[in-house]
């Protein structure tokens, strides 16, 4: 007989990985691992942003303008979340997902920068639910 051992040494039981997960009724959730990897903190106000040439493309950059949504700690995790029907909507209307309760992203932790400011990637290709 030959056995393999698995224990919680030698076996990965979470692998983190940045995401996003948009709601229908208006939140945006950042995981943990995106919080930890772009040091986002409760109190930060950050934008959503969509590319008018792809519309399917969106980003989230973090600043300090008064009219920024604000980003609050989740009840249930290390993660953040912000809220607002509107951009959800939007976002959801964009990746042909309306009538989808929520739907998760892979999330970029390494932002383009244009113009002197940090843009973050959400994988819009990754979607699931």
């Amino acid at each position: 007989m030959e056995l393999n051992r698995f224990n919680r040494e030698n076996t990965v039981t979470r692998i983190y990985t940045p995401k996003v997960r948009i709601y229908s009724k208006g939140i945006i959730s950042l995981n943990q691992a995106f919080v930890i990897e772009t040091k986002f903190k409760a109190g930060d106000t950050i934008e959503i942003v969509q590319d008018t040439k792809n519309p399917k493309d969106w980003y989230l950059t973090k600043n300090s303008k008064p009219n920024g949504f604000p980003l609050r700690k989740n009840a249930t995790d290390s993660g953040l979340n912000m809220s607002s029907r509107g951009v959800c909507s939007k976002i959801m209307k964009s990746l042909d997902k309306e009538g989808d309760h929520s739907i998760a992203c892979l999330i970029s932790t390494n932002p383009i920068n244009v113009e002197g400011e940090d843009f973050y990637a959400i994988i819009t290709k990754s979607i699931y639910q």
